[in-house]
């Protein structure tokens, strides 16, 4: 239950630097934090996976891939619904975990 509670506090952090990254790209088109993009999306990718989370694992690592490449087309569509389901992953693993 440990990683699950770890895990689960790594995606609030990550949630915030995602959503000020995706004002920034939506507003602007400000890449500025592309790398840092990148490097959030491949420890979600990881960790999801290490958890058996395999859908946000695939997500993430398509992502990683527009991230690597700057398709910003294609990381303005997919955020979104990744965030909301990053977003609901973390509040299942609190709920379960919650009392332990």
């Amino acid at each position: 239950m440990q990683i699950l509670e770890c895990f689960s506090g790594d995606i609030g952090k990550t949630l915030v630097f995602l959503n000020g990254f995706s004002n920034n790209i939506e507003h602007d088109g400000n890449t500025a934090n592309m790398m840092d993009f990148t490097t959030n999306i491949h420890a979600i990718k990881s960790a999801a996976a290490s958890v058996g989370a395999s859908e946000i694992s695939s997500q993430a690592a398509r992502l990683e891939t527009a991230g690597n490449e700057n398709d910003l087309d294609f990381i303005r569509q997919a955020l979104p619904d990744f965030n909301s389901r990053l977003a609901k992953l973390a509040r299942d693993i609190s709920q379960r975990t919650a009392g332990d």
